[in-house]
């Protein structure tokens, strides 16, 4: 869905399509980008899987590791790779740590990105990724700045929206997790590695920076 037809839908909500609209494009947009921020959280916060994303990355020589790229939102796991093992690094209070890895290490880091509001018309809204399709979101976006609308100017809730932003509320959030699995060793011993725990740990130092750590 573009931002053209996201404004489109928002105004066929609100009855207010004619010539002479009671609200700008400009208020539309601004309802539109608070909508979208707040169905993200909403799934997230539902404990969302399917938006998650993979990437490989390395760390600088002091243990930092950039994700300005990756613009994560949220991080999930983060796994040392050295060879074909992966050890598992789990993360860090500011507080609880005694000094930073200093040396290169290379990881795989699982995130949720953080999604951008579509420069022009004809851009759309992407969750994730520009080829992840999620019609029930976009739906919800406009359901919501319909609602931020109809209130703006100066009318009650309109009980209808609010029914409609109600539904794809709970079908947005019964949508963001895929099934899992759990795979059950056959034998004792396995020529398999099992996935470990690596000898340090991971902190926040800000938006998009974390740094590797010992543990105090």
């Amino acid at each position: 869905m573009n931002l053209l037809t996201a404004r489109t839908q928002v105004r066929f909500l609100t009855d207010d399509s004619d010539v002479n609209p009671l609200v700008s494009d400009a208020e539309i947009d601004a309802a539109l980008r608070s909508a979208q921020a707040e169905v993200w959280a909403l799934v997230i916060s539902a404990g969302v899987n399917i938006y998650q994303q993979t990437a490989t990355v390395s760390s600088d020589a002091q243990g930092r590791v950039d994700l300005a790229s990756l613009k994560p939102v949220k991080v999930g796991t983060v796994s040392l790779l050295q060879g074909n093992y992966r050890t598992t690094v789990s993360p860090c209070r500011q507080m609880d740590w005694s000094m930073p890895v200093q040396q290169v290490q290379q990881l795989s880091i699982s995130y949720v990105p953080r999604v951008a509001f579509p420069a022009n018309d004809a851009a759309e809204f992407v969750w994730s990724l520009t080829s992840t399709l999620a019609p029930t979101l976009d739906k919800l976006v406009c359901a919501i700045a319909a609602s931020e609308v109809w209130v703006r100017t100066g009318e009650r809730p309109n009980a209808v929206i609010e029914q409609r932003k109600s539904e794809l509320s709970i079908a947005a959030v019964s949508q963001t997790n895929i099934p899992s699995f759990t795979v059950v060793s056959t034998s004792a011993g396995s020529r398999y590695p099992r996935n470990s725990k690596a000898p340090y740990q991971w902190v926040a130092v800000q938006q998009d920076l974390i740094q590797l750590v010992y543990p105090g």
